[in-house]
């Protein structure tokens, strides 16, 4: 998400969403992920990437629930950057 950093929004959204800033190999640090890097993304929307994962379990309700959830606290913050 441009103009968004990841580990606010995670920050938000972790009790109701399964998702992470990055991969397993940069959870510890606030690093940009190497293939977002190497393709190019601009720095402004690699800072607001959030890592997603589904399971055969996971229901087309639980997607769009999520979906939601992730847009709502994106929109929220994007809101009081702009104030």
């Amino acid at each position: 998400f441009k103009n968004v950093h990841s580990g606010e929004l995670l920050q938000k959204i972790q009790n109701k969403v399964a998702c992470s800033a990055g991969s397993a190999c940069h959870a510890s640090g606030n690093q940009v992920s190497s293939v977002l890097l190497a393709m190019n993304v601009p720095m402004d929307y690699a800072r607001g990437t959030l890592r997603l994962s589904v399971g055969p379990m996971t229901t087309i309700d639980e997607i769009d629930k999520a979906a939601c959830i992730i847009v709502e606290e994106v929109k929220r913050q994007l809101n009081l950057h702009d104030s």
